[in-house]
């Protein structure tokens, strides 16, 4: 066998060397491959278009609305007068921006301020919070001051419809207090560390170092005659932290040790929440039957206007099956009343699920291969009829007329030769029939 030639060797290594270099330079990242990729970022991208919709949020007396949007100059709020059919700029947004940065020193850009919603006042005030403070803003004289309401939320925080109870958290039990007489009274004996009552898990309750503590996270859902209260226990005891560590502080020498709950696909070892409801003219502690639920998925409960029934969306870890389920709030058991299941994924944030009155209930499924309206019985739980049907997608509920028995809703493809992604308004009666479009031009509204 002949020997391999050195040149030849040293040839092949330089091409390897060369090669690699050229693939290292080719697929070097760089800060404006970041600066791109963050500019693609659905919230970066919805600045780009301009007056995409208006959101309108009424006045108190209903003469007009502020909306707020995007625009050429940046994020813009507007305040729309009905009685005299204009539309201006709520305030000027350099000057409070100017005045903001002053009083906070921090730099604030009036192309986005840093707030998303405002009140309006006496048709020259205008209120918003930053950073855990209340301001408000006079549109006249341009002048900004504070307002110290933090005593208000605390009165407001936990407070019974009738106002004259006050829920409250101490040593993880849940207590309520008489505003009259000061009275305490302790409706949970069971709270410790880790199965605590009233107060909710957030994702953002970040905690530092191993043993820190979470923020308390008040959650009361008073009934309507201010006798029964629905709450969580937020159940930590066989949940496991994902730690964290911060490098991001210059001045530390070490980085700082942050941690927070978290849960995986199929992970068990998760924050459970277990809904209970307290009874205070029994002075009894009721659980629901259908606990414990993910907190990262919850439960919304609403009460009926008789406070002796509760009612849910009960949406199943998987996003394969949503229920409709009835609570009996005297005993905590619940029942199915519609169940909404798929073989691959449940679209529980489009699923619409209203009461109408004491003896109907509006639900939405897919169960044809279109996204459509039902009508059932409350008690029952029965299909009385479908309201919307046919080769279209009802995207949403607008109003329901329950005096003339009339729903409005908004769907998209059901004009022939039209865009499908167009949104158009219709009307329907109870019983389905006469579907009428009210805004036939052939456009999206």
């Amino acid at each position: 066998m002949k020997p391999f030639p050195v040149f030849i060797f040293w040839l092949f290594v330089s091409a390897i060397v060369i090669g690699c270099h050229s693939c290292t330079t080719a697929i070097q990242i760089t800060p404006a491959h970041y600066e791109r990729a963050e500019s693609l970022l659905a919230s970066n991208i919805r600045k780009n278009v301009y007056h995409l919709d208006v959101q309108p949020n009424w006045l108190v007396d209903s003469s007009g609305f502020w909306h707020v949007t995007q625009t050429l100059e940046g994020k813009r709020f507007f305040i729309t007068r009905l009685d005299k059919a204009l539309k201006r700029p709520a305030f000027d947004h350099r000057a409070l921006a100017t005045i903001l940065s002053e009083l906070t020193g921090k730099e604030i850009n009036h192309a986005d301020l840093p707030f998303n919603t405002i009140s309006y006042h006496e048709d020259r005030l205008i209120g918003f919070r930053y950073e855990n403070t209340s301001w408000e803003f006079d549109t006249q004289s341009n002048q900004l001051s504070k307002r110290d309401d933090n005593d208000d939320e605390k009165r407001k925080r936990g407070m019974s419809p009738d106002g004259k109870l006050q829920a409250f958290i101490c040593d993880y039990n849940l207590f309520v207090r008489h505003f009259k007489t000061g009275e305490e009274l302790q409706l949970s004996l069971d709270g410790r560390h880790k199965y605590e009552y009233a107060s909710t898990y957030g994702w953002s309750d970040l905690m530092e170092g191993e043993g820190g503590s979470r923020p308390e996270n008040l959650f009361i859902n008073w009934s309507p005659d201010s006798r029964k209260l629905l709450t969580y226990i937020a159940d930590f005891t066989m949940a496991e932290k994902m730690f964290l560590l911060d490098f991001s502080i210059d001045s530390l020498f070490r980085p700082k040790l942050l941690s927070y709950y978290r849960g995986s696909p199929g992970d068990t070892t998760i924050v459970w929440y277990r809904p209970v409801i307290f009874d205070l003219d029994k002075c009894a502690e009721i659980h629901l039957d259908i606990g414990p639920v993910p907190h990262f998925i919850g439960v919304s409960f609403q009460w009926t206007e008789d406070s002796d029934s509760l009612f849910a969306l009960h949406t199943h870890r998987g996003f394969k099956q949503a229920d409709v389920v009835k609570i009996d709030t005297k005993t905590g058991t619940s029942r199915v009343l519609i169940s909404e299941t798929s073989d691959t994924s449940v679209e529980y944030s489009n699923l619409i699920m209203r009461r109408i009155g004491d003896e109907l209930l509006l639900f939405s499924s897919k169960a044809s291969g279109w996204h459509h309206l039902y009508l059932y019985n409350w008690k029952s739980g029965e299909l009385i009829n479908p309201i919307t049907k046919g080769d279209y997608l009802v995207k949403s509920l607008f109003h329901i007329d329950e005096e003339n028995e009339l729903i409005y809703f908004i769907a998209a493809g059901r004009e022939p030769g039209r865009n499908p992604y167009y949104n158009h308004l219709y009307r329907v009666g109870f019983d389905g029939k006469d579907v009428n479009l009210l805004t036939p031009e052939n456009a999206h509204h």
